[in-house]
């Protein structure tokens, strides 16, 4: 990532995928990665990252300081800075991007919470390592509803018999031809680049998520046909 007024800018290595090319060649370098354009109606799918602070001693628990949502065209719904609710003892500045200044006027944890839960209510969350940010925002969300690219098996890499998710800067690289995370981190570019993971590889892993359900779902009925499960192990208990 480059410096330009002072804003952060994308660099461009090489096209992985015609149609990320054509969405960075269209916008002019001093409007990224902000907006990509006039389209800011929130979508079924939308893509968040956070950048968190350390809290307690030594700055050894994370804090979310901000948090930004994207919708599926990759504009900005969501950036908000956050006042955690503990004294903030490690800025992190250095990754997070955060400094004092950000965080003495933010709204408090509590207001953003409940902004973000309400935008993500009944929409599909793309991210990378999204289970960090979601235990930040102290939120759940639905398991079928979650991409998460550090978790999806083609983006992973196969290390002592287990697969392991990579960095998503590496993924950036070799996947879409794009350099972030060279310095301070940017919520929203790390969260454009995990939508863009997402949106080349969505046809197969949508069909793959539909047949691993269908597969569930028939097992499920084989091992009920068979008598391995009781009527309260599909329906739940009261």
């Amino acid at each position: 990532m480059e410096q330009q007024n002072g804003r952060p800018r994308w660099r461009k290595k090489r096209s992985a995928d015609s149609s990320v090319e054509a969405a960075q060649d269209a916008v002019p370098a001093n409007r990224r990665p902000n907006s990509i354009g006039g389209d800011t109606a929130p979508t079924k799918v939308v893509a968040m990252d956070c950048e968190m602070v350390g809290v307690g001693p030594g700055g050894q628990r994370s804090a979310l300081a901000r948090v930004c949502i994207l919708n599926s065209a990759g504009n900005v719904l969501l950036d908000r800075w956050v006042r955690p609710n503990e004294k903030v003892t490690d800025f992190r500045t250095k990754v997070s991007g955060v400094r004092p200044s950000n965080l003495r006027d933010a709204p408090v944890f509590d207001e953003v919470q409940r902004q973000v839960s309400d935008l993500l209510k009944g929409r599909i969350i793309v991210g990378h390592a999204l289970e960090n940010d979601l235990e930040a925002l102290l939120l759940n969300h639905r398991r079928a509803d979650v991409r998460d690219t550090a978790k999806y098996p083609p983006l992973m890499q196969a290390r002592t018999g287990k697969l392991k998710p990579r960095a998503l800067r590496h993924l950036a690289t070799e996947q879409l031809g794009l350099t972030i995370q060279e310095g301070e981190h940017s919520p929203v570019e790390d969260a454009r680049a995990a939508l863009y993971l997402y949106l080349k590889h969505r046809k197969e892993w949508e069909r793959g998520g539909q047949q691993g359900r269908k597969e569930h779902l028939h097992s499920a009925a084989a091992a009920v046909g068979a008598g391995g499960l009781g009527e309260r192990s599909i329906a739940g208990s009261n």
